[in-house]
Protein backbone atom coordinates (compact mmCIF):
# COMPACT_ATOMS: atom_id res chain seq x y z
CA UNK A 1 0.00 0.00 0.00
CA UNK A 2 1.40 3.43 -0.87
CA UNK A 3 1.36 5.79 1.63
CA UNK A 4 1.58 6.24 5.34
CA UNK A 5 -0.66 4.25 7.77
CA UNK A 6 -0.64 5.62 11.10
CA UNK A 7 -1.91 3.40 13.92
CA UNK A 8 -1.11 -0.36 13.05
CA UNK A 9 -1.33 -1.78 16.45
CA UNK A 10 -1.14 -4.97 17.71
CA UNK A 11 -3.89 -5.05 20.61
CA UNK A 12 -7.21 -6.08 20.84
CA UNK A 13 -10.37 -4.46 18.87
CA UNK A 14 -13.81 -3.93 20.32
CA UNK A 15 -16.61 -3.09 18.10
CA UNK A 16 -18.33 0.08 19.19
CA UNK A 17 -22.02 -0.82 20.52
CA UNK A 18 -23.05 2.52 19.88
CA UNK A 19 -21.70 3.11 16.89
CA UNK A 20 -24.95 3.40 14.93
CA UNK A 21 -24.28 -0.22 13.05
CA UNK A 22 -21.76 0.38 11.18
CA UNK A 23 -17.91 -0.06 11.34
CA UNK A 24 -15.53 1.81 9.12
CA UNK A 25 -12.51 0.22 7.23
CA UNK A 26 -9.96 2.80 5.43
CA UNK A 27 -6.01 2.17 4.73
CA UNK A 28 -5.94 5.79 3.87
CA UNK A 29 -4.48 8.04 6.55
CA UNK A 30 -5.04 7.78 9.86
CA UNK A 31 -6.43 4.24 11.00
CA UNK A 32 -6.28 2.26 13.99
CA UNK A 33 -6.91 -1.81 14.28
CA UNK A 34 -7.09 -1.47 17.86
CA UNK A 35 -9.81 0.89 17.80
CA UNK A 36 -13.66 0.53 17.62
CA UNK A 37 -13.94 1.51 13.68
CA UNK A 38 -15.62 4.78 14.02
CA UNK A 39 -16.39 6.64 11.17
CA UNK A 40 -13.34 9.40 12.72
CA UNK A 41 -10.79 6.62 13.85
CA UNK A 42 -11.43 3.63 11.20
CA UNK A 43 -9.38 0.12 11.08
CA UNK A 44 -7.18 -0.41 8.90
CA UNK A 45 -8.05 -3.76 7.87
CA UNK A 46 -10.72 -5.70 6.77
CA UNK A 47 -10.04 -8.42 9.46
CA UNK A 48 -9.93 -6.41 11.73
CA UNK A 49 -13.45 -5.18 11.41
CA UNK A 50 -14.30 -9.09 10.43
CA UNK A 51 -12.94 -10.16 14.04
CA UNK A 52 -15.46 -7.51 16.08
CA UNK A 53 -18.32 -7.10 13.78
CA UNK A 54 -21.73 -7.78 15.78
CA UNK A 55 -25.04 -9.19 14.07
CA UNK A 56 -27.23 -6.23 12.69
CA UNK A 57 -23.79 -4.32 12.26
CA UNK A 58 -22.38 -3.36 8.67
CA UNK A 59 -18.86 -2.93 7.95
CA UNK A 60 -18.30 -0.18 5.35
CA UNK A 61 -14.43 -0.60 3.68
CA UNK A 62 -13.51 2.19 2.09
CA UNK A 63 -10.45 3.19 -0.03
CA UNK A 64 -9.97 6.47 -1.87
CA UNK A 65 -6.49 6.23 -2.89
CA UNK A 66 -8.00 3.65 -5.50
CA UNK A 67 -5.50 1.06 -3.99
CA UNK A 68 -7.12 -2.78 -3.29
CA UNK A 69 -6.70 -4.48 0.72
CA UNK A 70 -4.40 -7.18 -0.19
CA UNK A 71 -5.26 -9.60 2.83
CA UNK A 72 -7.37 -12.84 3.21
CA UNK A 73 -9.81 -12.23 5.28
CA UNK A 74 -11.75 -15.11 7.69
CA UNK A 75 -14.86 -14.02 9.13
CA UNK A 76 -16.18 -16.49 12.17
CA UNK A 77 -18.61 -14.57 13.48
CA UNK A 78 -22.33 -14.84 12.52
CA UNK A 79 -25.11 -12.62 11.88
CA UNK A 80 -28.84 -14.08 12.05
CA UNK A 81 -31.58 -13.95 9.48
CA UNK A 82 -33.22 -10.85 11.28
CA UNK A 83 -29.50 -8.86 12.00
CA UNK A 84 -27.45 -10.36 9.39
CA UNK A 85 -23.47 -9.13 9.03
CA UNK A 86 -23.18 -7.07 6.10
CA UNK A 87 -19.61 -5.99 4.47
CA UNK A 88 -19.94 -3.24 1.70
CA UNK A 89 -17.54 -0.81 -0.49
CA UNK A 90 -18.07 2.53 0.16
CA UNK A 91 -19.62 4.97 -3.01
CA UNK A 92 -17.65 6.17 -5.38
CA UNK A 93 -17.89 9.10 -7.40
CA UNK A 94 -18.31 8.63 -11.52
CA UNK A 95 -14.90 7.78 -12.69
CA UNK A 96 -13.89 6.69 -9.56
CA UNK A 97 -12.73 3.12 -8.52
CA UNK A 98 -14.62 0.14 -6.31
CA UNK A 99 -13.29 -1.07 -3.02
CA UNK A 100 -11.32 -4.26 -4.07
CA UNK A 101 -10.24 -7.36 -1.65
CA UNK A 102 -7.17 -8.74 -3.00
CA UNK A 103 -6.18 -12.42 -1.93
CA UNK A 104 -2.87 -12.24 0.31
CA UNK A 105 -0.55 -15.41 -1.72
CA UNK A 106 -2.59 -18.57 -2.77
CA UNK A 107 -4.75 -17.85 -0.18
CA UNK A 108 -8.66 -17.04 -0.57
CA UNK A 109 -9.63 -13.50 -0.27
CA UNK A 110 -12.51 -14.26 2.14
CA UNK A 111 -13.25 -17.43 3.78
CA UNK A 112 -16.51 -18.05 5.84
CA UNK A 113 -16.20 -20.35 8.77
CA UNK A 114 -18.97 -21.72 10.63
CA UNK A 115 -21.29 -18.75 10.11
CA UNK A 116 -24.64 -18.31 9.10
CA UNK A 117 -25.17 -17.39 5.38
CA UNK A 118 -28.49 -16.32 3.73
CA UNK A 119 -29.45 -17.33 0.37
CA UNK A 120 -30.51 -13.30 -0.70
CA UNK A 121 -28.09 -11.70 -2.27
CA UNK A 122 -27.59 -7.89 -3.28
CA UNK A 123 -27.17 -6.82 -6.88
CA UNK A 124 -26.08 -2.97 -5.94
CA UNK A 125 -22.85 -4.51 -3.86
CA UNK A 126 -20.23 -2.77 -5.21
CA UNK A 127 -17.44 -4.15 -3.14
CA UNK A 128 -15.73 -7.30 -5.09
CA UNK A 129 -13.12 -8.97 -4.88
CA UNK A 130 -10.47 -9.96 -7.71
Amino acid sequence: MAGVVSGWGTGEAVADPTTAGTLYVNHDGACSDTGTGSASMPFCTVQAAADVVLPGQTVRVEAPDGLPYVESVALTRSGTEDAPITFTGAAFAPGGSPTLLTPKGSAPALTLKAVYASSRWRSDTRARTR
